[in-house]
């Protein structure tokens, strides 16, 4: 709602005259034609502008009478805009920096000193959104910092949130992070993906050193047609997450298996609650560390969320083992919950030493990969067939998990025909390469709604974009009309 009353009196007054006493069109003077003030609400508490505004008098001029203001003033805030950058940037920070909700925003900006309405956060978040996607988009910014490395290596790759929606294609470079276009398409045909290949192309200043994109038949197609000299590497994060599925699979299933045993949490902290003391705090920092590993979920390829959750649960087991041990007992509620995680660690002890050797060798495999030696690509490939031929030799004794092993062999054969590591010798396959696809699932992670028909779930778009770094030329186009939408129009 609106403000009721007058605003309290500046604390301070600031001063800000133009620099330039001569016009920019014509060489003349300069004259004082009239004096602006305007009230900012900063971190230092209300700042009283007073402007002092001069105009050209030469009629002849192209900036006949239009105001000439001071050039500090943009450094205060933004034009007609109540609060100063110093707190915008605070906004911003809290919301993406900090995933801060709203009302989070507002609570931390009043306990600071400032007078400011809830309403009024959200706007100022979109001018921070706004403020970043000006910064993002600029043009000789993003020429200058690709200048000074010498070389780009395009990642591309598509996001299609449901069936029958547009296709979020993002081209960026690996090495410095920048994304290079981004637009939504209706069709990832050849044709479409090598028309933004060829704009990305044209518009680079200089060379592409090579491509990293998953192994769809398409983008394989558009690359051999606009790049044809340049190397073209399938990315790692594709391959492992298809080869290593069954394996990630069967982790989740004995994960499954695990929490079923572990249930009965809750009624351990029901008995807790109306006491206050010492004994039964430590009581529910068990149950609260139990209920977290519970919720504590991993992402595949690389990530056993299984393996982890048993991890935990043992340690808490072993903590209050211990605590029994040196105190000749527990309480009944910790004895209820160390047995409960005894019996569940019990019934599946079976099952994690098969997963955590089928485990170890997707790690090997991922840091063979990753080339953190920055090795020749022939080299690499050696190491990995290494890897490889130490799977077949222990395939045999994984049990159940052997035709998972052979899974992931038919895969990497699929795959390493297709030249995987065709061009590893042109540039280490760093992390940048898992990277890409981690950086497209914010914008899913971030909002249920990635593509929707309303303005609220353009909204989200935008707002996921905005944090995922990708350059908007606006973001009131994506509220206005999804239909519309474009996270760059162009190149830059």
């Amino acid at each position: 709602m609106a403000r009721r009353e007058a605003r309290p009196p500046a604390q301070r007054e600031v001063r800000l005259t133009p620099r330039c006493e001569e016009c920019v069109s014509c060489g003349k003077r300069l004259w004082v034609a009239y004096h602006a003030q305007r009230t900012l609400m900063t971190f230092r508490g209300l700042v009283r502008l007073r402007l002092v505004v001069r105009r050209c008098r030469n009629q002849d001029c192209d900036l006949y009478h239009l105001p000439y203001r001071a050039e500090e003033e943009g450094a205060w805030a933004l034009p007609h805009g109540e609060f100063g950058l110093d707190i915008i940037t605070v906004i911003g920070q809290l919301r993406y920096g900090e995933h801060r909700s709203i009302p989070e925003i507002h609570q931390r900006l009043v306990q600071q000193g400032v007078s400011i309405a809830q309403r009024t956060v959200t706007d100022l978040l979109e001018r921070y959104e706004e403020l970043i996607a000006l910064h993002l988009a600029d043009e000789e910014r993003i020429k200058a910092r690709l200048k000074q490395q010498g070389q780009v290596l395009l990642a591309i790759d598509g996001m299609q949130p449901d069936v029958g929606h547009e296709v979020l294609w993002i081209i960026r470079d690996c090495l410095s992070g920048e994304v290079l276009l981004a637009r939504t398409l209706l069709s990832s045909t050849r044709g479409d993906l090598a028309t933004l290949l060829d704009e990305v192309k044209e518009a680079l200043p200089v060379p592409i050193r090579g491509v990293i994109s998953d192994g769809q038949q398409t983008i394989r197609q558009a690359v051999a047609r606009c790049l044809p000299n340049v190397p073209h590497q399938l990315c790692h994060y594709h391959y492992l997450d298809e080869a290593a599925g069954p394996i990630f699979e069967a982790d989740r299933h004995a994960r499954t298996e695990l929490k079923k045993l572990v249930r009965g949490v809750r009624p351990i902290e029901r008995a807790l609650e109306g006491g206050e003391n010492e004994q039964i705090d430590a009581m529910r920092s068990y149950c609260l560390a139990v209920r977290s590993a519970l919720t504590d979920d991993g992402r595949p390829p690389l990530c056993a969320s299984g393996l982890k959750l048993h991890d935990r649960l043992t340690q808490i087991a072993d903590s209050l083992g211990r605590v029994a041990e040196k105190r000749g007992g527990l309480q009944p509620a910790l004895h209820e919950l160390h047995r409960l995680l005894a019996r569940a660690l019990k019934k599946t002890e079976a099952v994690w030493p098969e997963i955590e050797q089928a485990y170890a060798l997707v790690h090997q495999a991922a840091h063979v990969l990753a080339n953190h030696d920055n090795e020749k690509g022939q080299a690499v490939r050696e190491r990995y067939e290494k890897v490889l031929s130490t799977m077949r030799e222990q395939q045999a004794s994984l049990g159940t998990l052997g035709e998972a092993i052979s899974t992931f062999l038919k895969v990497t054969e699929s795959w390493w025909c297709a030249g995987r590591c065709e061009c590893s010798r042109l540039w280490p396959c760093d992390d940048s390469v898992f990277y890409h696809e981690h950086w497209l699932s914010l914008i899913q992670k971030r909002g249920t709604a990635c593509v929707s028909s309303s303005p609220f779930g353009a909204r989200r778009v935008a707002n996921n974009c905005a944090s995922a770094r990708i350059p908007l030329p606006t973001l009131r186009r994506w509220r206005r009309s999804y239909s519309r939408q474009a996270c760059h129009p162009s190149f830059f």
